[in-house]
């Protein structure tokens, strides 16, 4: 399990201005996530909600509530931003990551500008996953 603070802290020292991703304890604390059925030492550290689409991510796990995804941290192998790679104009409105887990891969959606913070996050979460297995 990786602290929030540590989270949270890589989230803004990204100097990146966030519009619909959620991390401040007091915008996350108004919600009701019962229906993710989160463990006692599960927390959750930021939320990104846009239409018909969500993700919520705990020091635990990675939910895609809008497609009843959960994905557990310790099980991430891989992050790649394959749509950049195949076309290097859309770097900067770029929108969607991989994310690839021991069994299945996944297409993660993010707000336009923020993509890089979070593959730059998921890359440490499957280093400190690795380094502990």
């Amino acid at each position: 399990m990786i602290k929030n603070s540590i989270i949270k802290a890589k989230l803004r020292r990204s100097r990146v201005s966030f519009k619909k991703t959620v991390f401040e304890t007091e915008d996350i604390e108004k919600r009701n996530f019962d229906d993710l059925n989160l463990t006692e030492n599960e927390k959750v550290i930021a939320l990104y909600e846009l239409d018909n689409y969500c993700w919520v991510l705990t020091n635990i796990n990675f939910f895609i509530p809008t497609s009843q995804v959960k994905i557990k941290l310790k099980d991430l192998v891989k992050v790649d931003f394959d749509k950049v790679k195949k076309n290097i104009e859309t770097k900067n409105v770029n929108t969607e990551l991989t994310l690839y887990a021991k069994e299945k891969e996944y297409n993660v959606f993010f707000e336009e500008g923020t993509w890089h913070v979070f593959y730059n996050l998921f890359i440490f979460i499957i280093g400190k996953y690795s380094r502990d297995r």
